[in-house]
């Protein structure tokens, strides 16, 4: 069913509230200059325009789709259900929730899945061409990094693997499952673990550089800006570490509990908590420009997508898309997101206005 649209023009609030007509919850949300894709726990997919105008419904799969990747016009979803779609190509199936999926390329992806495989995917053919098989649990977080794909586990390992399926490595350290990954352009690769620590490995050694102590609780995200590292846990905190000396440079008690999500751009940073605050912050001082739009029940995601910023939460008992301008929008902007899974994930996007997704129990 079509989502009901209405458009409001008073400066500096809403432009665009979607109200999606069946009872879900979004699990993965993702913003480019030509659209906006939203996928929800009742297997369906909705795409939207820039403005929040919406566009079209995709219909197929038969479970909670979990994850979208997006490359111009080619959008492919990860589900429960255990397929990998490519609209509007057919594709082959892991034996497990597929959880992660990146682009390699324009006619390339690869995908993680609770099975412990990967999956490197001929998007043109709509065929799987190699499964990657090595790890012996869940394939949590995917990274990419000049060709090879970088992925982390329940195991409690990383995998480097190169795009014809060898594996190259095997990064050993943690104590739990690894939860995030993030690539710089030093380059170093960013683990974050539930055993609460963050490891620095080095992309042409593979060595582990450092082992970074002081979350209290599991590291759920990981991000890079320069020789910034940018971490999130469930205590709330979020820690801004040197990639240069591999020290503390800034503890942020940014959220109640936890920080459910995070996106960097320049020298700003943006968080999404599990106590229904967004919040915007300066990279450099580590302190608080100001709360982004009214707190919820809880955000699940958040995002800068082009000439808007989106926030995914729960609020009032619906579920609604707001597409909300911002008075001094930021450039290049990020897209932000968490899901109630506990799945999370970031993507970067265009620049510009605010968008507000509203997630719980809106019927018609």
């Amino acid at each position: 069913m079509k989502p009901i649209f209405s458009r409001q023009s008073n400066p500096g609030n809403s432009v665009a509230i979607q109200s999606l007509p069946n009872q879900a919850a979004v699990t993965h949300l993702q913003a480019t200059a030509q659209y906006i894709v939203l996928a929800l726990d009742n297997a369906t997919i909705y795409t939207f325009n820039p403005d929040g105008t919406y566009r079209q419904t995709l219909q197929g799969h038969t479970k909670c789709v979990w994850t979208t990747a997006l490359y111009q016009d080619t959008l492919i979803s990860g589900s429960v259900d255990t397929d990998m779609r490519v609209w509007s190509l057919a594709t082959g199936r892991h034996t497990a929730t597929v959880r992660s999926l990146k682009f390699l390329d324009a006619g390339t992806a690869v995908s993680g899945s609770r099975d412990a495989t990967l999956r490197i995917w001929d998007l043109d053919a709509g065929v799987s061409t190699y499964t990657l098989r090595g790890h012996s649990g869940p394939i949590r977080c995917l990274a990419v990094h000049c060709g090879l794909i970088i992925s982390g586990s329940d195991d409690a390992t990383c995998k480097v693997w190169s795009r014809a399926g060898e594996c190259l490595r095997t990064l050993a350290g943690h104590d739990g499952l690894v939860y995030a990954l993030a690539v710089s352009d030093s380059p170093k690769v960013a683990s974050g673990s539930f055993d609460g620590t963050i490891r620095i490995w080095d992309v042409q050694s593979w060595l582990c550089l450092a082992v970074l102590h002081g979350h209290g609780a599991v590291v759920s995200q990981v991000a890079m800006e320069g020789e910034t590292l940018i971490s999130g846990a469930v205590d709330g905190h979020v820690r801004l570490w040197s990639l240069e000396t591999m020290g503390l440079v800034h503890d942020i008690a940014a959220h109640q509990y936890s920080v459910a999500s995070l996106q960097v751009s320049g020298d700003r940073l943006i968080t999404g908590g599990g106590d229904g605050c967004v919040k915007l912050w300066d990279l450099r001082t580590g302190q608080l420009i100001r709360q982004v739009g009214d707190s919820a029940s809880a955000v699940y995601k958040v995002a800068f997508g082009a000439g808007d910023s989106i926030i995914a939460a729960s609020k009032r008992e619906e579920t609604v898309l707001e597409v909300t301008p911002i008075l001094n929008p930021l450039s290049p902007h990020a897209l932000l997101t968490f899901d109630r899974f506990g799945s999370f994930d970031t993507i970067l996007s265009g620049q510009g206005m605010l968008f507000t997704l509203n997630f719980s129990s809106y019927s018609h």
